[in-house]
């Protein structure tokens, strides 16, 4: 929440859901937060990076020009 700048209420975490994970093997200490919580900032990253380049068209401005705020 902090690096998009989402406020935290807005978070929503499943776990142990079966409707949307068929099958698991579980977290095995804690493997599951290092994991995938480097796969979240890194996604986290990819989402402002599209974002920027996205604006940057719409504005018809050089992706250079544009700044990623919360």
């Amino acid at each position: 929440s902090d690096k998009l700048g989402v406020p935290f209420d807005s978070v929503d975490i499943a776990f142990g859901d079966t409707d949307r994970v068929q099958f698991g093997m579980g977290t095995y200490g804690s493997r599951s937060l290092v994991v995938g919580g480097a796969a979240l900032s890194k996604a986290s990253d990819k989402v402002i990076v599209k974002g920027k380049k996205i604006a940057a068209h719409l504005l018809e401005a050089g992706e250079h020009d544009i700044q990623f705020e919360a």
